[in-house]
């Protein structure tokens, strides 16, 4: 007997706000694998220890959205530094995605960990403004590299050893062992940061290129070059594609709701999210303190999806659910714009932050229902280039309130923006139809 559990780790970023108020990414954890041989180890061991050494290498979690700051940049440095990071992220998913489908993505994943690995070692010894504007704009781009390519990989590997059966154990077993990974590198980077914060650059650049030689030496290709695929024809691919979707979502008013309340959530990112770290910075928080409490919101993420249920049977719909955990957003900006206090601040923080567990699973499930199982996929990429968008948008404006209006307007922003948010899923009508 043994638990399976959704695990949601919560990497505030400080542009905290995927749900509630911070990002996160769901894992599922079945601690059985972490104390037996995993599925099919002889033939997916590669995949373990890679996804095990990837985890290992996300130093940068707890400060990834602050770092600039401090080393010395402004609010506004800080935001264009990382709004450049995501919009070339934005810019070269299609034209990198040809790479691995072309050549490999073996060959796609490598050139990620390694130009990856370089570029985050560069990065921690820069300290030139338009320097580090090259730079994260090329890291953006690395990672492309192997967003979606990794994922790839692994699956063509089950299907060619005729694995297909246990597909969703072996992502689970593996996935396990990433987030593993991922939770001793939160109490590494403490460490880190303690000493030098550009150490956390070093680390996850040395860990990345270790792992690139890793792939390269042991990782299995059975990759077959297809025919006839072109840069220019995947963009007209996805156009096409992601017409479709708009259309799709345009014409079933719940996605439509929920897809523009995502999109402002997006731009809140940039607003009143990003100002919750470095209020704690001013409050006197030391930065390496950031490190224990991700630690801690990830050990909550563990136990609190258990009570997505019990939540659910309160207030009654997915619907209510959604509109109460942006309540609770507003709750937080309105927590730090009346109290200056370090303990009442780190505590609020850290009670908003660990419940966000609760949310996440309930939220996806009413968003894909609403899904044609057709263009799920699609229309899942359509919400993330909104989200997107929405970050580009949202922080240079945050910079901008930031450096020159203060932490206050921060939350005021940050708390009508939640309220047009609520605006948009108030609309949603539970009785139109879904598609299934």
């Amino acid at each position: 007997m043994y638990i399976k559990m959704d695990v949601i780790f919560v990497i505030i970023y400080i542009l905290n706000d995927k749900v509630v108020v911070y990002s996160i990414f769901v894992v599922l954890m079945d601690f059985k694998t972490l104390f037996k041989k995993p599925i099919h180890f002889d033939k997916m061991w590669f995949f373990y220890v890679q996804d095990f050494l990837t985890g290992l290498s996300s130093f940068l979690g707890p400060v990834i959205m602050i770092y600039f700051i401090l080393i010395g940049f402004n609010y506004v440095e800080n935001a264009i530094l990382f709004a450049v990071w995501v919009g070339s992220q934005f810019i070269f998913e299609i034209p990198t995605g040809a790479i691995a489908d072309i050549h490999g993505r073996k060959l796609s994943v490598f050139l990620s960990y390694f130009f990856g690995g370089v570029l985050a070692i560069l990065l921690g010894a820069s300290s030139s403004f338009y320097l580090l504007l090259v730079l994260v704009f090329l890291l953006g781009g690395s990672t492309t590299l192997s967003s979606g390519a990794d994922k790839a990989w692994l699956v063509d590997h089950v299907k060619q050893n005729g694995l297909n059966r246990d597909l969703q154990k072996i992502i689970s077993n593996i996935t396990s062992y990433s987030s593993l990974g991922h939770f001793i590198a939160l109490g590494f980077s403490t460490y880190l940061i303690y000493l030098n914060v550009r150490y956390v650059w070093y680390a996850t650049g040395l860990l990345f290129i270790m792992l690139s030689f890793f792939i390269l030496v042991y990782g299995p290709e059975n990759f077959e070059r297809k025919k006839g695929i072109t840069v220019s024809g995947l963009f007209r691919k996805t156009y096409d594609i992601s017409r479709d979707a708009m259309v799709y979502v345009k014409n079933h008013r719940v996605l439509l709701w929920i897809f523009l309340g995502t999109f402002i959530a997006s731009v809140n990112m940039g607003v009143g999210s990003y100002a919750v770290q470095p209020y704690l910075l001013s409050l006197g928080l030391p930065a390496h303190m950031f490190g224990p409490i991700f630690m801690f919101f990830a050990f909550c993420g563990i136990i609190t999806p258990q009570f997505s249920g019990r939540f659910l049977k309160i207030l009654k719909t997915e619907k209510n659910l959604l509109i109460f955990s942006r309540i609770l957003s507003m709750l937080l900006y309105l927590s730090f714009y009346f109290t200056g206090s370090l303990i009442i601040a780190v505590g609020v923080f850290l009670v908003f932050g660990s419940i966000g567990g609760v949310f996440l699973p309930i939220i996806m499930t009413y968003t894909h229902k609403h899904i044609s199982s057709e263009i799920r996929a699609t229309t899942g990429s359509v919400e993330s280039m909104l989200g997107s968008l929405g970050m580009i948008i949202g922080l240079p404006i945050g910079g901008l309130i930031l450096q020159y209006l203060g932490f206050k307007v921060a939350f005021v922003c940050g708390i009508l923006l939640v309220i047009v948010e609520l605006y948009f899923y108030l609309r949603i009508d539970d009785g139109d139809k879904i598609n299934k």
